[in-house]
């Protein structure tokens, strides 16, 4: 009886896994959100868009005239004051081959593919910090079950030394039931040492486990894989406009297209303007000049760094496409995998759900039986076993659906929660 009661509790608890929780727990969310702002790769990408912002103003600014002043003092040899000088100059530029304009556009681009950049590398720290969370969930309740394991293999060997010592089953039968609970606990011990590598690395993302606050340990989305709207969310079509990574690539590609141009309108003259006011004071006479000066220049021989900047450019543009061409190749076909993926990962999860209440069933029957001396323990721990592989299965199911399902949504080009709200 007590085997079956403590069974029946545990399977319960793989269920809805462990309501119970401290005042100190961390819910999921709070945890993802937590680790996504200790994530320093969104952090760079973040900074590089700042940049960008930084460069399309460079850009604007061409536009605008260049205004200087400047102030001399003169002396004569003895060192002796002989005048001042000050001017204003103002630097116009008037025609630079539209190359400003399409630095202004290609900033304006490189802008838009940073922001979809931040996007991407949202999406790509969500993958990381959810895989984190499931794999500390899985492997907490690994524990759980093997623990459970040697607890009831343990209860099985006290049974088994009794009806030894009464005569009804052979020695080979204990020394057996001892060797399963060595084998157990052996198992259950390695489950904790892997426990505690996956939870140092929680700790590195997350930061508070270690100062005493517990995760949730219950599966976030179990209510939404059973849902109709599950249903609904495997119909949907990808669309490359709503794929962050697809549009940072696309818009790359446009940006370094106008670089192409504007390297080659380096190669053109370009005209400027210069107006300069100045006051030239000699020996206590002032002296007023005012210029205005027309300039044009035309590049003949500038050591070949005009090309060599077309050449890079150009070698940039043909990099971006290949980059585009290789996402567009893959986009469907990834898709297709990751659908599938989730597809079948539902599936399982369903007949899992159904074996392991018929294990259940079954190993309560047959401990049954082996307790009114109808069955052998060989027999009865070949069902144990059975058992126990369901109910790790089952949590091991929910660990990659999971991941299949955060992978689906990325792959739609939506956060996980955007996916399912």
């Amino acid at each position: 009886m007590a085997i079956k009661t403590l069974v029946f509790f545990l399977f319960f608890i793989s269920l809805d896994s462990f309501s119970a929780m401290p005042e100190t727990t961390l819910t999921f969310e709070q945890a993802l959100q937590m680790i996504l702002r200790n994530d320093f790769s969104l952090k760079l990408s973040e900074d590089n868009l700042e940049r960008m912002k930084a460069r399309q103003l460079g850009a604007f600014a061409q536009f605008l005239p260049a205004v200087s002043v400047t102030a001399t003092q003169n002396r004569d040899s003895s060192f002796q004051d002989s005048g001042q000088t000050m001017a204003g100059t103002i630097d116009f530029s008037l025609w630079r081959n539209g190359v400003d304009v399409l630095g202004l556009k290609a900033q304006e681009y490189s802008k838009r593919s940073a922001i979809e950049h931040v996007s991407a590398e949202n999406l790509t720290a969500e993958s990381r910090a959810t895989r984190a969370l499931f794999d500390y969930l899985w492997r907490i309740q690994e524990i759980e079950i093997k623990r459970t394991q040697v607890e009831v293999r343990q209860e099985l060997l006290k049974i088994t030394k009794t009806r030894y010592a009464q005569g009804l089953i052979p020695e080979h039968q204990v020394l057996s039931s001892e060797v399963d609970l060595e084998n157990a606990e052996s198992t259950l011990t390695f489950a904790e040492l892997e426990f505690k590598d996956v939870k140092a690395e929680l700790e590195r993302s997350l930061g508070t486990l270690s100062e005493g606050r517990e995760l949730e340990q219950k599966w976030p989305f179990v209510r939404e894989l059973n849902g109709s709207p599950m249903q609904a969310l495997l119909t949907r079509r990808p669309d490359k406009g709503t794929r962050p990574d697809f549009q940072e690539t696309y818009l790359a590609m446009q940006a370094s297209d106008l670089n192409v141009l504007r390297a080659k309108g380096d190669f053109l003259p370009t005209i400027d303007f210069r107006a300069q006011r100045s006051k030239q004071t000699l020996y206590g006479l002032n002296q007023y000049d005012t210029s205005f000066a027309f300039t044009i220049s035309i590049p003949i021989f500038e050591r070949l760094s005009d090309y060599i900047s077309y050449r890079e450019s150009e070698y940039q543009s043909y990099q971006a496409k290949y980059q585009l061409l290789t996402l567009d190749q893959k986009f469907e076909a990834d898709f297709r995998a990751k659908q599938q993926a989730l597809t079948q990962g539902l599936a399982r999860h369903q007949a899992r759900e159904d074996i392991l209440k018929k294990g259940e069933k079954l190993f309560n029957l047959m401990k049954g039986h082996y307790t009114a001396g109808k069955l052998s323990y060989k027999d009865l721990a070949l069902e144990q076993e059975r058992f126990f592989n369901s109910r790790l299965n089952y949590a091991q199911g929910l660990r990659d659906v999971h991941n299949a399902l955060v992978a689906y949504c990325h792959s739609l080009g939506v956060s996980i929660k955007s996916c399912l709200n």
